[in-house]
Protein backbone atom coordinates (compact mmCIF):
# COMPACT_ATOMS: atom_id res chain seq x y z
CA UNK A 1 0.00 0.00 0.00
CA UNK A 2 3.03 2.07 0.72
CA UNK A 3 4.42 1.80 -2.97
CA UNK A 4 0.66 2.24 -4.29
CA UNK A 5 0.36 5.82 -2.60
CA UNK A 6 3.84 7.04 -3.94
CA UNK A 7 3.36 6.04 -7.12
CA UNK A 8 -0.15 7.90 -6.84
CA UNK A 9 1.69 11.07 -5.96
CA UNK A 10 4.16 10.61 -9.15
CA UNK A 11 1.45 10.27 -11.22
CA UNK A 12 -0.89 13.32 -10.22
CA UNK A 13 2.03 15.63 -9.60
CA UNK A 14 2.06 16.56 -13.36
CA UNK A 15 -1.47 17.66 -13.94
CA UNK A 16 -1.47 19.41 -10.65
CA UNK A 17 1.64 22.12 -12.26
CA UNK A 18 -0.43 22.41 -15.42
CA UNK A 19 -3.34 23.53 -13.59
CA UNK A 20 -1.53 25.69 -11.42
CA UNK A 21 0.78 27.27 -14.75
CA UNK A 22 -2.84 27.38 -16.06
CA UNK A 23 -3.95 29.59 -14.10
CA UNK A 24 -1.09 31.87 -13.26
CA UNK A 25 -1.27 32.76 -17.03
CA UNK A 26 -4.65 32.93 -17.79
CA UNK A 27 -4.84 35.52 -14.38
CA UNK A 28 -2.05 37.63 -15.82
CA UNK A 29 -3.70 37.85 -19.48
CA UNK A 30 -6.46 39.15 -17.90
CA UNK A 31 -4.42 41.95 -16.61
CA UNK A 32 -3.24 42.81 -19.43
CA UNK A 33 -6.38 43.01 -21.53
CA UNK A 34 -8.06 45.03 -18.73
CA UNK A 35 -5.17 47.56 -19.05
CA UNK A 36 -4.80 47.66 -22.51
CA UNK A 37 -8.85 48.44 -22.60
CA UNK A 38 -8.80 50.66 -19.88
CA UNK A 39 -6.19 53.03 -21.72
CA UNK A 40 -8.86 54.32 -23.71
CA UNK A 41 -8.80 55.00 -27.44
CA UNK A 42 -5.67 57.19 -27.39
CA UNK A 43 -2.88 53.85 -26.83
CA UNK A 44 -1.74 51.73 -29.61
CA UNK A 45 -3.26 48.50 -28.64
CA UNK A 46 -0.91 45.44 -29.28
CA UNK A 47 -4.34 43.14 -30.49
CA UNK A 48 -4.84 45.68 -33.29
CA UNK A 49 -1.40 45.45 -34.17
CA UNK A 50 -0.72 45.37 -38.47
CA UNK A 51 2.44 44.83 -40.79
CA UNK A 52 3.52 47.66 -42.56
CA UNK A 53 1.37 47.92 -45.95
CA UNK A 54 2.42 48.72 -49.15
CA UNK A 55 0.00 51.48 -50.35
CA UNK A 56 -0.15 53.50 -54.05
CA UNK A 57 -2.43 56.44 -55.43
CA UNK A 58 -2.50 56.86 -59.06
CA UNK A 59 -3.95 59.69 -60.93
CA UNK A 60 -4.03 60.37 -64.75
CA UNK A 61 -5.24 63.65 -65.69
CA UNK A 62 -5.77 63.35 -69.85
CA UNK A 63 -9.25 65.69 -70.51
CA UNK A 64 -7.89 69.11 -69.69
CA UNK A 65 -9.84 72.06 -71.03
CA UNK A 66 -7.03 72.96 -73.28
CA UNK A 67 -5.58 69.67 -74.42
CA UNK A 68 -6.35 66.32 -74.62
CA UNK A 69 -3.91 63.79 -73.87
CA UNK A 70 -3.70 60.15 -74.54
CA UNK A 71 -0.68 58.47 -72.67
CA UNK A 72 -1.97 58.83 -68.94
CA UNK A 73 -4.65 56.36 -68.65
CA UNK A 74 -2.76 53.91 -70.25
CA UNK A 75 0.31 54.39 -68.21
CA UNK A 76 -1.87 54.92 -65.35
CA UNK A 77 -3.54 51.32 -65.98
CA UNK A 78 -0.27 49.39 -66.75
CA UNK A 79 1.30 50.67 -63.20
CA UNK A 80 -1.73 49.72 -61.53
CA UNK A 81 -1.43 46.31 -62.79
CA UNK A 82 2.49 45.71 -61.82
CA UNK A 83 1.54 47.23 -58.71
CA UNK A 84 -1.05 45.30 -57.78
CA UNK A 85 0.19 42.12 -58.33
CA UNK A 86 3.32 42.99 -56.59
CA UNK A 87 1.09 43.21 -52.98
CA UNK A 88 -0.06 47.18 -53.29
CA UNK A 89 -3.09 47.77 -52.52
CA UNK A 90 -3.85 50.50 -55.26
CA UNK A 91 -6.57 53.57 -55.18
CA UNK A 92 -6.67 54.61 -59.59
CA UNK A 93 -8.35 57.86 -60.31
CA UNK A 94 -9.07 59.76 -63.94
CA UNK A 95 -9.56 63.24 -64.92
CA UNK A 96 -9.55 64.80 -61.46
CA UNK A 97 -10.55 68.88 -61.15
CA UNK A 98 -8.76 70.52 -58.26
CA UNK A 99 -11.14 69.94 -55.39
CA UNK A 100 -11.31 66.21 -56.30
CA UNK A 101 -7.36 65.85 -56.86
CA UNK A 102 -6.28 67.46 -53.74
CA UNK A 103 -9.37 65.18 -51.79
CA UNK A 104 -7.61 62.29 -52.95
CA UNK A 105 -4.47 62.96 -52.35
CA UNK A 106 -5.34 64.22 -48.71
CA UNK A 107 -7.58 61.18 -47.66
CA UNK A 108 -4.50 58.54 -49.17
CA UNK A 109 -2.20 60.48 -47.06
CA UNK A 110 -4.19 60.18 -43.74
CA UNK A 111 -4.78 56.21 -44.88
CA UNK A 112 -0.54 55.88 -45.20
CA UNK A 113 0.52 54.30 -41.41
CA UNK A 114 3.70 54.17 -39.53
CA UNK A 115 5.71 52.01 -41.35
CA UNK A 116 4.08 51.41 -44.89
CA UNK A 117 5.14 52.15 -48.31
CA UNK A 118 3.41 55.20 -49.95
CA UNK A 119 3.60 55.22 -53.65
CA UNK A 120 2.27 58.16 -55.58
CA UNK A 121 1.80 58.32 -59.46
CA UNK A 122 0.90 60.90 -61.45
CA UNK A 123 0.47 61.84 -65.42
CA UNK A 124 -0.81 65.01 -66.72
CA UNK A 125 0.20 68.54 -67.19
CA UNK A 126 2.51 70.35 -64.47
CA UNK A 127 4.10 73.80 -64.14
CA UNK A 128 6.69 75.65 -62.19
CA UNK A 129 6.23 78.54 -60.60
CA UNK A 130 8.23 79.95 -57.97
CA UNK A 131 10.80 76.72 -57.68
CA UNK A 132 8.02 74.67 -56.96
CA UNK A 133 6.40 72.11 -59.37
CA UNK A 134 2.61 72.07 -59.09
CA UNK A 135 0.53 68.97 -60.99
CA UNK A 136 -2.34 70.60 -62.83
CA UNK A 137 -5.84 69.58 -62.39
CA UNK A 138 -8.17 68.85 -65.50
CA UNK A 139 -9.95 72.37 -64.74
CA UNK A 140 -6.70 74.23 -64.72
CA UNK A 141 -7.31 77.69 -67.04
CA UNK A 142 -3.51 79.24 -66.73
CA UNK A 143 -3.60 83.18 -68.05
CA UNK A 144 -1.20 84.85 -65.15
CA UNK A 145 1.05 82.93 -62.94
CA UNK A 146 -1.05 82.92 -59.62
CA UNK A 147 -3.39 80.62 -61.93
CA UNK A 148 -1.04 77.73 -61.55
CA UNK A 149 -0.92 77.74 -57.35
CA UNK A 150 -5.04 77.79 -57.65
CA UNK A 151 -5.00 74.90 -60.16
CA UNK A 152 -2.36 72.88 -58.87
CA UNK A 153 -0.96 70.84 -56.22
CA UNK A 154 2.26 71.32 -54.89
CA UNK A 155 4.84 68.12 -55.15
CA UNK A 156 6.09 70.14 -51.93
CA UNK A 157 3.21 69.66 -50.26
CA UNK A 158 2.10 66.03 -51.35
CA UNK A 159 5.56 65.10 -50.10
CA UNK A 160 4.90 66.93 -46.49
CA UNK A 161 1.76 65.29 -46.49
CA UNK A 162 2.79 62.09 -47.16
CA UNK A 163 5.40 62.09 -44.24
CA UNK A 164 3.39 63.32 -42.05
CA UNK A 165 2.10 59.68 -40.81
CA UNK A 166 6.39 58.69 -40.82
CA UNK A 167 5.92 55.68 -43.53
CA UNK A 168 8.69 53.50 -43.65
CA UNK A 169 9.22 54.71 -47.79
CA UNK A 170 7.45 57.00 -50.03
CA UNK A 171 7.67 56.93 -53.62
CA UNK A 172 7.25 59.50 -56.03
CA UNK A 173 6.92 59.03 -59.32
CA UNK A 174 5.79 62.27 -62.00
CA UNK A 175 4.70 62.47 -65.26
CA UNK A 176 4.61 65.32 -66.26
CA UNK A 177 7.20 67.20 -68.10
CA UNK A 178 5.11 67.79 -71.32
CA UNK A 179 4.52 71.60 -73.04
CA UNK A 180 1.77 73.30 -71.50
CA UNK A 181 -0.36 75.53 -73.97
CA UNK A 182 -1.48 77.89 -71.41
CA UNK A 183 2.55 78.45 -70.48
CA UNK A 184 3.53 80.90 -73.40
CA UNK A 185 0.74 83.36 -72.15
CA UNK A 186 2.48 83.82 -69.06
CA UNK A 187 6.03 83.43 -69.94
CA UNK A 188 8.33 84.12 -73.15
CA UNK A 189 9.62 80.61 -72.67
CA UNK A 190 9.25 77.36 -70.81
CA UNK A 191 11.73 77.10 -67.38
CA UNK A 192 10.41 73.03 -67.55
CA UNK A 193 9.59 71.36 -64.19
CA UNK A 194 11.47 72.12 -61.07
CA UNK A 195 11.87 69.01 -59.47
CA UNK A 196 11.31 67.97 -55.61
CA UNK A 197 12.59 65.27 -54.21
CA UNK A 198 11.46 65.19 -50.36
CA UNK A 199 13.50 64.23 -47.15
CA UNK A 200 13.93 60.99 -45.36
CA UNK A 201 13.15 57.78 -46.59
CA UNK A 202 12.16 58.90 -50.48
CA UNK A 203 12.74 57.98 -53.75
CA UNK A 204 11.46 59.79 -56.57
CA UNK A 205 11.60 59.76 -60.49
CA UNK A 206 10.67 62.66 -63.04
CA UNK A 207 9.76 61.65 -66.24
CA UNK A 208 12.42 64.28 -68.03
CA UNK A 209 15.76 65.84 -66.31
CA UNK A 210 14.90 69.49 -64.84
CA UNK A 211 14.03 72.30 -66.94
CA UNK A 212 13.25 69.44 -70.21
CA UNK A 213 10.05 69.45 -71.13
CA UNK A 214 9.21 66.74 -74.04
CA UNK A 215 7.13 67.79 -76.81
CA UNK A 216 4.00 65.60 -78.23
CA UNK A 217 2.02 62.94 -76.61
CA UNK A 218 3.51 59.23 -77.33
CA UNK A 219 -0.45 57.62 -77.89
CA UNK A 220 -1.90 55.13 -75.58
CA UNK A 221 1.18 55.05 -73.71
CA UNK A 222 4.56 56.80 -73.05
CA UNK A 223 8.14 55.60 -73.27
CA UNK A 224 8.91 56.26 -69.56
CA UNK A 225 4.91 54.64 -68.67
CA UNK A 226 6.07 51.12 -70.08
CA UNK A 227 9.24 51.57 -68.97
CA UNK A 228 8.38 52.25 -65.43
CA UNK A 229 5.67 48.92 -65.33
CA UNK A 230 7.99 47.05 -66.16
CA UNK A 231 11.10 47.33 -64.09
CA UNK A 232 8.11 47.26 -61.35
CA UNK A 233 7.07 44.28 -61.74
CA UNK A 234 10.75 42.93 -62.10
CA UNK A 235 11.55 40.76 -59.18
CA UNK A 236 14.93 41.25 -57.40
CA UNK A 237 15.66 44.74 -58.23
CA UNK A 238 15.65 46.86 -55.34
CA UNK A 239 13.85 50.03 -56.00
CA UNK A 240 16.25 52.90 -56.29
CA UNK A 241 18.03 50.03 -59.32
CA UNK A 242 14.82 49.42 -60.21
CA UNK A 243 14.46 53.45 -61.27
CA UNK A 244 17.91 54.36 -62.75
CA UNK A 245 17.18 51.19 -65.24
CA UNK A 246 13.89 53.30 -66.37
CA UNK A 247 16.37 56.52 -66.74
CA UNK A 248 19.15 54.51 -68.28
CA UNK A 249 16.63 52.37 -70.60
CA UNK A 250 14.41 56.02 -71.26
CA UNK A 251 17.68 57.54 -72.51
CA UNK A 252 18.99 54.87 -74.73
CA UNK A 253 15.55 54.57 -76.40
CA UNK A 254 14.75 58.25 -77.07
CA UNK A 255 18.75 58.73 -78.07
CA UNK A 256 19.38 61.41 -74.81
CA UNK A 257 16.40 63.37 -75.97
CA UNK A 258 14.81 62.38 -72.13
CA UNK A 259 16.86 61.36 -69.41
CA UNK A 260 14.50 60.72 -66.40
CA UNK A 261 15.32 62.40 -63.00
CA UNK A 262 16.52 59.50 -60.22
CA UNK A 263 16.75 60.91 -56.31
CA UNK A 264 17.09 58.44 -53.12
CA UNK A 265 17.46 59.24 -49.73
CA UNK A 266 16.03 55.59 -48.82
CA UNK A 267 18.12 54.80 -45.62
CA UNK A 268 17.46 50.91 -46.32
CA UNK A 269 16.66 48.60 -49.34
CA UNK A 270 13.19 48.61 -50.96
CA UNK A 271 11.87 45.95 -53.35
CA UNK A 272 8.45 46.08 -55.59
CA UNK A 273 8.45 42.82 -56.50
CA UNK A 274 9.84 40.13 -54.52
CA UNK A 275 13.44 40.07 -52.35
CA UNK A 276 12.25 41.36 -49.53
CA UNK A 277 9.25 42.11 -47.92
CA UNK A 278 9.22 46.16 -47.34
CA UNK A 279 11.91 48.62 -46.73
CA UNK A 280 13.18 47.16 -43.95
CA UNK A 281 14.38 44.20 -45.19
CA UNK A 282 18.16 43.15 -45.36
CA UNK A 283 18.42 40.67 -48.33
CA UNK A 284 21.29 40.97 -50.39
CA UNK A 285 21.12 43.09 -53.62
CA UNK A 286 21.53 41.60 -56.74
CA UNK A 287 24.51 43.10 -58.85
CA UNK A 288 22.49 44.77 -61.87
CA UNK A 289 24.97 45.84 -64.72
CA UNK A 290 22.76 49.02 -65.80
CA UNK A 291 22.30 50.77 -62.62
CA UNK A 292 24.07 52.46 -59.67
CA UNK A 293 23.57 51.30 -55.92
CA UNK A 294 23.08 53.79 -53.37
CA UNK A 295 25.30 54.86 -50.74
CA UNK A 296 25.27 58.16 -49.80
CA UNK A 297 23.82 59.19 -46.86
CA UNK A 298 22.26 62.61 -47.34
CA UNK A 299 22.02 65.19 -44.50
CA UNK A 300 20.02 67.49 -46.53
CA UNK A 301 16.45 66.68 -48.05
CA UNK A 302 17.49 66.71 -51.64
CA UNK A 303 19.69 66.24 -53.94
CA UNK A 304 19.59 69.67 -55.14
CA UNK A 305 19.14 72.91 -53.10
CA UNK A 306 17.57 75.93 -54.16
CA UNK A 307 20.84 78.77 -53.59
CA UNK A 308 19.79 82.74 -53.60
CA UNK A 309 22.04 84.61 -56.44
CA UNK A 310 23.88 86.62 -53.71
CA UNK A 311 23.69 90.30 -54.28
CA UNK A 312 27.47 91.11 -54.13
CA UNK A 313 27.18 89.32 -58.12
CA UNK A 314 27.01 92.94 -60.51
CA UNK A 315 23.99 93.04 -61.98
CA UNK A 316 25.55 92.87 -65.43
CA UNK A 317 26.83 89.46 -65.03
CA UNK A 318 24.03 87.88 -63.32
CA UNK A 319 21.90 85.13 -64.92
CA UNK A 320 18.22 84.81 -64.53
CA UNK A 321 18.04 81.14 -62.40
CA UNK A 322 15.69 78.97 -64.59
CA UNK A 323 16.08 76.14 -62.62
CA UNK A 324 15.97 75.01 -58.96
CA UNK A 325 19.61 74.20 -57.50
CA UNK A 326 21.07 75.29 -60.59
CA UNK A 327 23.65 78.48 -60.81
CA UNK A 328 24.75 80.20 -63.51
CA UNK A 329 26.63 83.46 -62.06
CA UNK A 330 27.15 84.98 -65.64
CA UNK A 331 26.87 84.22 -69.51
CA UNK A 332 30.08 82.86 -69.81
CA UNK A 333 30.55 81.23 -66.33
CA UNK A 334 29.69 77.36 -65.97
CA UNK A 335 26.56 76.10 -65.15
CA UNK A 336 26.56 74.63 -61.42
CA UNK A 337 24.90 72.21 -59.64
CA UNK A 338 24.22 72.25 -56.40
CA UNK A 339 25.06 69.42 -54.24
CA UNK A 340 24.20 68.63 -49.92
CA UNK A 341 26.58 67.76 -47.64
CA UNK A 342 26.63 63.97 -47.11
CA UNK A 343 28.84 60.75 -46.25
CA UNK A 344 30.12 58.36 -48.67
CA UNK A 345 32.82 55.61 -49.10
CA UNK A 346 35.79 56.66 -50.91
CA UNK A 347 38.31 55.12 -52.96
CA UNK A 348 38.55 51.28 -53.73
CA UNK A 349 41.07 48.24 -53.22
CA UNK A 350 43.05 48.54 -56.18
CA UNK A 351 46.82 49.92 -56.30
CA UNK A 352 46.78 53.85 -55.53
CA UNK A 353 42.86 53.68 -54.78
CA UNK A 354 42.83 52.67 -50.98
CA UNK A 355 42.80 51.91 -48.43
CA UNK A 356 38.52 52.59 -48.50
CA UNK A 357 37.82 54.96 -46.25
CA UNK A 358 34.60 57.25 -45.05
CA UNK A 359 34.47 60.95 -46.05
CA UNK A 360 31.95 63.24 -44.31
CA UNK A 361 31.24 66.29 -46.81
CA UNK A 362 29.98 68.59 -43.88
CA UNK A 363 28.33 71.59 -46.08
CA UNK A 364 26.79 71.82 -49.77
CA UNK A 365 28.37 72.90 -52.95
CA UNK A 366 28.24 73.70 -56.12
CA UNK A 367 30.11 71.96 -58.91
CA UNK A 368 29.40 72.59 -62.68
CA UNK A 369 27.66 70.25 -64.75
CA UNK A 370 30.17 69.90 -67.72
CA UNK A 371 33.47 70.38 -67.71
CA UNK A 372 34.72 73.99 -68.50
CA UNK A 373 34.62 74.16 -72.50
CA UNK A 374 36.61 76.20 -74.65
CA UNK A 375 33.77 78.90 -74.82
CA UNK A 376 34.05 79.57 -71.08
CA UNK A 377 37.91 79.87 -70.97
CA UNK A 378 38.09 81.72 -73.88
CA UNK A 379 36.13 84.12 -72.24
CA UNK A 380 38.52 84.38 -69.52
CA UNK A 381 40.92 84.74 -72.19
CA UNK A 382 39.12 87.67 -73.95
CA UNK A 383 38.78 89.70 -70.29
CA UNK A 384 42.81 88.96 -69.62
CA UNK A 385 42.17 86.80 -66.72
CA UNK A 386 43.61 83.61 -68.08
CA UNK A 387 46.82 84.08 -69.82
CA UNK A 388 47.04 80.68 -71.48
CA UNK A 389 46.07 80.37 -75.16
CA UNK A 390 45.71 76.36 -75.82
CA UNK A 391 44.96 74.43 -79.07
CA UNK A 392 42.38 72.23 -80.04
CA UNK A 393 44.43 70.43 -82.30
CA UNK A 394 41.58 70.90 -85.13
CA UNK A 395 38.96 69.25 -82.60
CA UNK A 396 36.81 72.54 -82.29
CA UNK A 397 36.37 74.77 -79.85
CA UNK A 398 33.10 76.23 -78.69
CA UNK A 399 31.45 73.72 -76.63
CA UNK A 400 33.89 71.03 -76.27
CA UNK A 401 35.95 71.11 -73.54
CA UNK A 402 38.83 72.96 -72.68
CA UNK A 403 41.85 70.85 -73.28
CA UNK A 404 45.91 71.67 -73.41
CA UNK A 405 45.62 73.34 -70.02
CA UNK A 406 47.58 73.04 -66.55
CA UNK A 407 47.02 73.00 -62.36
CA UNK A 408 48.27 76.38 -63.11
CA UNK A 409 46.23 77.27 -65.67
CA UNK A 410 43.08 75.66 -64.05
CA UNK A 411 43.75 78.03 -61.08
CA UNK A 412 44.06 81.33 -62.66
CA UNK A 413 40.75 80.60 -64.39
CA UNK A 414 39.15 80.19 -60.74
CA UNK A 415 40.48 83.19 -59.59
CA UNK A 416 39.00 85.00 -62.36
CA UNK A 417 35.41 83.61 -61.66
CA UNK A 418 35.84 84.40 -58.50
CA UNK A 419 37.21 88.13 -59.11
CA UNK A 420 34.38 88.55 -62.19
CA UNK A 421 31.37 86.89 -60.05
CA UNK A 422 32.41 88.27 -56.31
CA UNK A 423 31.96 84.56 -55.27
CA UNK A 424 34.34 81.95 -54.14
CA UNK A 425 35.20 79.66 -57.12
CA UNK A 426 38.07 76.95 -56.69
CA UNK A 427 38.91 73.51 -58.08
CA UNK A 428 37.03 70.72 -56.27
CA UNK A 429 39.01 68.63 -53.75
CA UNK A 430 39.58 64.94 -54.32
CA UNK A 431 37.16 63.39 -52.38
CA UNK A 432 34.43 66.45 -53.43
CA UNK A 433 35.70 65.13 -56.78
CA UNK A 434 34.73 61.56 -56.24
CA UNK A 435 31.70 62.10 -54.07
CA UNK A 436 29.90 64.26 -56.93
CA UNK A 437 30.87 61.54 -59.54
CA UNK A 438 29.88 58.65 -57.61
CA UNK A 439 26.32 60.70 -57.17
CA UNK A 440 25.13 58.24 -54.24
CA UNK A 441 26.61 54.38 -55.91
CA UNK A 442 29.08 51.85 -54.81
CA UNK A 443 29.58 50.59 -58.34
CA UNK A 444 32.85 50.70 -60.49
CA UNK A 445 31.05 53.30 -62.79
CA UNK A 446 27.99 55.29 -61.62
CA UNK A 447 25.69 53.33 -63.73
CA UNK A 448 26.89 50.03 -62.80
CA UNK A 449 29.69 47.10 -62.65
CA UNK A 450 30.48 47.28 -66.28
CA UNK A 451 31.67 49.56 -68.34
CA UNK A 452 29.50 48.82 -71.17
CA UNK A 453 29.00 50.44 -74.50
CA UNK A 454 28.55 54.61 -75.17
CA UNK A 455 28.10 55.46 -71.44
CA UNK A 456 31.37 57.20 -71.62
CA UNK A 457 34.14 58.36 -74.05
CA UNK A 458 36.90 56.36 -73.62
CA UNK A 459 38.98 53.37 -75.04
CA UNK A 460 36.80 50.65 -74.79
CA UNK A 461 33.85 52.72 -74.00
CA UNK A 462 32.78 53.26 -77.73
CA UNK A 463 33.38 53.09 -81.44
CA UNK A 464 37.05 52.37 -82.16
CA UNK A 465 38.53 55.47 -84.40
CA UNK A 466 36.76 58.76 -82.28
CA UNK A 467 39.57 58.76 -80.11
CA UNK A 468 39.07 62.59 -79.25
CA UNK A 469 37.09 64.33 -76.70
CA UNK A 470 33.52 64.89 -77.32
CA UNK A 471 31.18 68.30 -76.59
CA UNK A 472 30.23 68.74 -73.17
CA UNK A 473 26.86 66.62 -71.91
CA UNK A 474 27.09 64.15 -74.88
CA UNK A 475 26.41 61.17 -72.37
CA UNK A 476 23.94 60.87 -69.54
CA UNK A 477 24.12 62.28 -67.20
CA UNK A 478 24.89 60.81 -63.45
CA UNK A 479 22.49 61.02 -60.54
CA UNK A 480 23.61 64.19 -59.18
CA UNK A 481 22.82 65.71 -63.03
CA UNK A 482 26.47 65.90 -63.59
CA UNK A 483 28.18 64.92 -67.05
CA UNK A 484 31.12 63.58 -68.07
CA UNK A 485 32.59 62.18 -64.93
CA UNK A 486 34.32 59.55 -66.67
CA UNK A 487 36.08 60.07 -69.66
CA UNK A 488 35.95 62.55 -72.16
CA UNK A 489 38.88 64.81 -70.51
CA UNK A 490 40.70 63.97 -67.24
CA UNK A 491 39.47 66.58 -64.52
CA UNK A 492 42.28 68.20 -62.08
CA UNK A 493 41.68 68.81 -58.62
CA UNK A 494 42.82 70.71 -55.70
CA UNK A 495 44.97 67.87 -54.11
CA UNK A 496 48.83 67.34 -53.97
CA UNK A 497 49.81 63.60 -55.01
CA UNK A 498 49.72 60.85 -52.60
CA UNK A 499 50.34 57.15 -53.28
CA UNK A 500 47.46 56.63 -51.15
CA UNK A 501 45.28 57.42 -48.63
CA UNK A 502 46.36 57.03 -45.43
CA UNK A 503 46.47 60.35 -43.43
CA UNK A 504 44.07 61.80 -46.25
CA UNK A 505 41.43 63.99 -44.28
CA UNK A 506 38.02 62.56 -43.66
CA UNK A 507 36.21 65.95 -43.64
CA UNK A 508 36.09 66.16 -47.81
CA UNK A 509 38.96 68.48 -47.96
CA UNK A 510 42.06 68.64 -50.33
CA UNK A 511 44.97 67.50 -49.05
CA UNK A 512 47.34 69.48 -49.27
CA UNK A 513 50.34 67.66 -47.88
CA UNK A 514 52.55 65.49 -50.25
CA UNK A 515 54.03 66.11 -53.59
CA UNK A 516 52.93 69.49 -54.37
CA UNK A 517 55.06 69.32 -57.61
CA UNK A 518 52.53 67.41 -59.13
CA UNK A 519 48.87 67.10 -58.84
CA UNK A 520 45.63 64.65 -58.94
CA UNK A 521 43.59 64.30 -62.02
CA UNK A 522 39.85 62.31 -61.97
CA UNK A 523 37.85 60.40 -63.84
CA UNK A 524 40.05 59.34 -66.74
CA UNK A 525 39.49 60.90 -70.50
CA UNK A 526 38.98 59.74 -73.81
CA UNK A 527 42.42 58.04 -74.61
CA UNK A 528 41.98 56.23 -71.15
CA UNK A 529 41.37 52.52 -70.94
CA UNK A 530 37.98 51.58 -69.28
CA UNK A 531 40.00 50.93 -65.77
CA UNK A 532 41.00 54.53 -65.96
CA UNK A 533 37.50 56.02 -65.98
CA UNK A 534 36.07 54.41 -63.22
CA UNK A 535 34.68 56.61 -59.85
CA UNK A 536 38.00 55.67 -58.21
CA UNK A 537 40.38 56.22 -60.70
CA UNK A 538 42.93 58.32 -60.11
CA UNK A 539 46.77 59.48 -61.46
CA UNK A 540 48.94 62.61 -61.53
CA UNK A 541 50.41 64.70 -63.54
CA UNK A 542 53.14 67.81 -63.62
CA UNK A 543 51.53 70.64 -62.10
CA UNK A 544 52.76 73.19 -64.54
CA UNK A 545 52.30 70.99 -67.88
CA UNK A 546 49.69 71.04 -70.23
CA UNK A 547 48.09 67.99 -72.38
CA UNK A 548 45.90 67.37 -74.80
CA UNK A 549 43.32 65.05 -72.82
CA UNK A 550 43.91 67.15 -69.77
CA UNK A 551 40.95 69.58 -68.49
CA UNK A 552 39.07 70.44 -65.14
CA UNK A 553 35.80 71.23 -63.72
CA UNK A 554 34.91 74.09 -61.30
CA UNK A 555 33.07 74.48 -57.86
CA UNK A 556 31.82 77.31 -56.30
CA UNK A 557 31.55 77.72 -52.48
CA UNK A 558 27.95 78.28 -51.06
CA UNK A 559 28.91 78.86 -47.06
Amino acid sequence: MAYSGVLERRWREPSDRVLELAAFFLVRLALVVFIILSAGPGVPSILSAELPRKQALLIANSSYRVEQLRSPRGDAQALERALRSNGFTVQIHADLDKRSMQGAVSEFARGVGRGDVAFFYFSGFGLTSVGQTFLLATDAEIAKDIDIWKNGLSVKTILEWLAESAPGAIVVAVDAARVHPGERLIRPRSSGLDPDIGSENTLTIYSASPGKLLEGDDGDSSLFGKELAAEISRSGIEATDAFNRVRLSVAKQSNGTQVPLVTSTLARPLFFAGGGAGPGAEVQRPQATGSPTPAVAVSEPSTRVTPAVAEEVPAANRVEQTESGVIRDCSKCPLLVVLPAGQFRMGSKRPYQGPEHDVSIKRRFAIGRYEVSFDEWDACVSEKGCEARPQDLDWGRGANPVINVSWTDAKQYVAWLSKKTGQSYRLPSEAEWEYAARAGTRTTYWWGGQVGNDNANCVGCRDQGDDRPRKVGSYAANPFGLHDTAGNVAEWVEDCWNSSFRGAPSDGSAWLEGDCRVRVLRGGSFDSDASQVSSSFRFRYDANVPYSANGFRVVRDLE
